[in-house]
This record gives structure tokens, sequence and C-alpha cells, in this order.
């Protein structure tokens, strides 16, 4: 979630507004704030700590696709995961390995120069 808001705050300064949806309670998951928000966007990027295969972000994609009209979607949705390789074990690699707001600004900002 830090990543996340820091991605909003840098995405305002640079005139692009974006909205973060906090998923506090996992099961049950009810996507219909993250529908609405689509409705509304036409986009979805999903930031997720967890790895990409097998991960939640896929389901919260999963759950909104089933829920939208294609014509909705403005992009195809997008997810920053985890990689699927092994956590490391050093803060050089640990750089490397997990998502930053830098990383999250850059994907939000290539979803709304399409």
């Amino acid at each position: 979630l830090p990543v996340a808001r820091d991605a909003r705050d840098m995405l305002a300064g640079q005139g692009i507004s974006a909205e973060v949806i906090d998923l506090r309670i996992l099961n049950p998951f009810s996507p219909d704030v993250i529908v609405a928000s689509v409705r509304k966007t036409g986009r979805l990027l999903v930031v997720d700590s967890g790895t990409r295969n097998a991960g939640f972000a896929g389901e919260v994609i999963t759950s909104v696709v089933e829920r939208v009209a294609p014509s909705t979607m403005r992009q195809s949705p997008v997810r920053i995961t985890l990689p699927d390789a092994p956590a490391p074990t050093s803060r050089v690699l640990e750089k490397l390995y997990y998502p930053t707001a830098d990383a999250v600004t850059r994907e939000a900002i290539r979803l709304v120069s399409k």
C-alpha cells in the first residue's frame, strides 16, 4: 500500500489522477469497489506483494474482467508483482526484486499514454 500511495503522489505531480484501493479483506473478496473504479476509468493496474503465478493480483484482474464489458477497458489490465524467483538474501538484490513506486508510476503512465 505505501508503494501504491507513493506512486499516486508521483503521478499527481505529473497531472495524472490515480485511485488507490486498499484490499484489507481478501476472504471473502468482493471486487465491487474495484469494478466501479474500472467502469469509471477504463483501466486497471494491480500492485501485489505476492508472486505473479498463483498470486492474488491475478484473482483481482479475473474478478474485474468477469464483471465488466470488454468495451469498458481502454487498456488490458496490468499487474506488478514479485518476480517468480526465490526471495533475495542481499540488499542489492532486494532493490531489483521488490516493486517500487517508480516502477508503478512508469506502468501507470504507460497505461494512460496508450
